[in-house]
C-alpha cells in the first residue's frame, strides 16, 4: 500500500491518523498522513530558519536542479517508502481524480516542460528579464537602481485537483526563491509529492518546501501562519476564505468565453464549430480556461444546435482509454447535485439544446458516474451565462447589440475573439477584467503561454520594488 508522508525540513513523517485515498469505485489505492496544527507551527519555524539560505542559491543552479529534475520526474522515483514509475503515477492520478488519461498526460507533460524550460519562464517573471536581478535583488532602469525583493519569506499554497498542470504556478514561485508550505488535495496528492521527490533527487534543497496533507478544518490555522497565500478553489471556497485572508492570491473559476461577430463576416462554419468544441472539451471541461460561455451576434440558437450536435458525437469511454474525453465524477453526491442543478437551470430560463440530440445526459457506466457535454441556450441578460461547472458545460447567447456584448464579456479569465474588427479588439485589450485575450482561429481560450501572465505574473504577488 502506498503511504504518502508529511514532509518538514526534508524529513518524512507518518501519522497514526490517515486519510484513505480511493479510486473512482471507492476502493482504497493509497493512504496519506494527516498533519496536525502543531506540525504547522514546526514547519513555519523551520522555514523561518532557512529564509536566508534560499536567497543565496544562484538562479543558474536553480535552473540546473530543475532541468535535472525533469528527467527524474518521468523516471521511477521513490515516494515515501515506495518506488513508483511514471506510468503508475499517471494511473494513480486518473484513478483518484476521474480525469481521462489523455488530460492527465497532457497536464503532467506541462510540468515536465516547466522543469526543463524554467530559465525562459523565470526571465518572463523578472522585471528586466535578467536572471542576475533575482540573485542580487535589484535591476537598473534608465541608470537608476531599483530594488526587487521577496515581500515575505514563506507562502502557503492550497492546491487543487482539476488538472496537474496547475502545479506549475507554485513551481514557478519556488524557482523565484520562495519558500512554500503545500497543502495538497487528497484527490491528487500524488503529483505535488512527485515533483518534490524529483527536485530532491536532482539536488535542490527541498528543506525549503513543507508538504502538509491535512483536514479542511486545519486550513484556517495554516493560512494564518503565513502572510502570503496562494489559493486554488471553487467560488464557494473562495467566498469562504476571502474574509479570512483578503490579501491572498486566488485562482478560481475563469468563466472563459468566446465571442463571434458573424453579422458582417462570412466565417467558415466547420472551423468555427471545431474551435468552439475544442474550447469546451479542453481539460475535460474542468479547467478555468475551458470554454464556458459563447456570445454570437446572430443565429445564436442555430449555432448552439450545431455545437450540441457535434458534442453529442463524443462517446463516453473508460477513463483509461486514450480516446476518452469526458471525465468521471468521483462523488455520487456531487453527481446527483449536478443533475438537480441542470434541472433547475432548465426551469429558470435555460434551454437544454443538448437534449435535442441525447436526452440521457447523466450516465452510470461500469459503476462510473458521467455527465455528457451540455449546451444551454440563454438570453443575454440571464445571470447564468458563463456559468462554470466541473464537466463540459457551456452557455450560448445571442446579442446584436455590440455594447451589450462588451458588457457580458467582462469578468473573463480567457477570451477568444472571432470575426471582430480592429476597434472591438482594441477595446478588449483595454478592458481590465479580461485577463487573457486571443484573436482568430490559431489560439483558443485554453492556450496558455508559460512566458505570458496567467492572472498576472506570480512574481507580482510575491515580490515588491523599493528605491535604492
Amino acid at each position: 500500500m502506498i503511504e504518502i508522508p508529511i514532509q518538514i525540513e526534508n524529513k518524512e513523517y507518518y501519522s497514526f491518523k490517515q486519510h484513505e485515498i480511493q479510486n473512482m469505485l471507492g476502493e482504497k489505492i493509497a493512504v496519506s498522513s494527516i498533519a496536525v496544527p502543531l506540525q504547522i507551527d514546526i514547519c513555519k519555524k523551520k522555514l523561518n530558519n532557512e529564509s536566508r539560505a534560499i536567497e543565496k542559491i544562484r538562479s543558474s543552479d536553480i535552473i540546473k536542479y530543475f532541468k535535472k529534475a525533469a528527467s527524474y520526474f518521468k523516471d521511477t522515483i521513490k515516494i515515501g517508502k515506495n518506488n513508483i514509475s511514471y506510468d503508475e503515477h499517471i494511473n494513480m492520478v486518473v484513478n483518484s481524480t476521474g480525469l481521462p488519461i489523455k488530460y492527465v498526460k497532457e497536464g503532467e507533460a506541462v510540468i515536465y516542460y516547466y522543469l526543463n524550460n524554467i530559465e525562459s519562464i523565470l526571465k518572463a517573471q523578472i522585471p528586466d528579464g535578467n536572471l542576475d536581478t533575482l540573485d542580487r535583488g535589484y535591476y537598473i532602469k534608465e541608470k537608476k537602481k531599483i530594488g526587487w525583493i521577496r515581500e515575505k519569506e514563506i507562502a502557503t499554497v492550497i492546491l487543487p485537483s482539476n488538472n496537474p498542470s496547475i502545479h506549475t504556478i507554485w513551481l514557478t514561485a519556488l524557482a523565484l526563491k520562495m519558500q512554500l508550505i503545500l497543502k495538497p488535495s487528497f484527490e491528487d496528492v500524488f503529483t505535488p509529492i512527485r515533483i518534490i521527490a524529483a527536485l530532491k533527487k536532482a539536488g535542490f534543497p527541498t528543506e525549503h518546501i513543507g508538504f502538509m496533507p491535512m483536514n479542511h478544518e486545519d486550513i484556517f490555522k495554516l493560512l494564518k501562519v503565513t502572510s502570503k497565500n496562494i489559493i486554488f478553489g471553487s467560488q464557494e471556497i473562495i467566498e469562504k476564505l476571502k474574509p479570512i485572508v483578503p490579501d491572498a492570491k486566488f485562482y478560481g473559476p475563469g468563466s472563459s468565453k468566446l465571442y463571434i461577430d458573424n453579422i458582417n463576416s462570412d466565417l467558415p462554419q466547420e472551423k468555427l464549430i471545431k474551435h468552439t468544441v475544442d474550447g469546451i472539451m479542453s481539460y475535460g471541461g474542468k479547467g478555468c480556461v475551458s470554454l464556458s460561455g459563447v456570445v454570437v451576434r446572430s443565429n445564436g440558437m442555430e449555432f448552439a444546435k450545431k455545437v450540441a450536435k457535434k458534442l453529442s458525437e463524443i462517446s463516453i469511454e473508460p477513463i483509461y482509454c486514450e480516446k476518452a474525453q469526458i471525465p468521471a465524477i468521483k462523488e455520487k453526491k456531487l453527481y446527483e447535485r449536478l443533475i438537480k442543478y441542470i434541472k433547475y437551470l432548465e426551469g429558470n430560463g435555460a434551454i437544454n439544446i443538448s437534449s435535442y440530440y441525447d436526452n440521457n445526459f447523466n450516465i452510470i457506466q461500469d459503476k462510473y458516474y458521467f455527465i455528457r457535454p451540455i449546451v444551454m441556450y440563454v438570453k443575454s441578460d440571464n445571470p447564468m451565462f458563463g456559468l462554470e461547472l466541473p464537466f463540459p458545460f457551456v452557455t450560448v447567447t445571442e446579442t446584436k447589440d455590440e455594447s451589450e456584448a462588451k458588457k457580458i464579456l467582462k469578468g473573463t479569465l480567457s477570451l477568444s475573439l472571432i470575426g471582430v474588427n480592429e476597434e472591438f479588439y482594441r477595446e478588449m485589450i483595454f478592458e481590465p477584467s479580461i485577463l487573457m485575450l486571443h484573436r482568430g482561429f490559431n489560439h483558443n481560450v485554453s492556450d496558455v503561454d508559460p512566458e505570458k501572465p496567467f492572472e498576472g505574473y506570480i512574481s507580482e504577488y510575491l515580490y515588491k520594488v523599493k528605491a535604492l
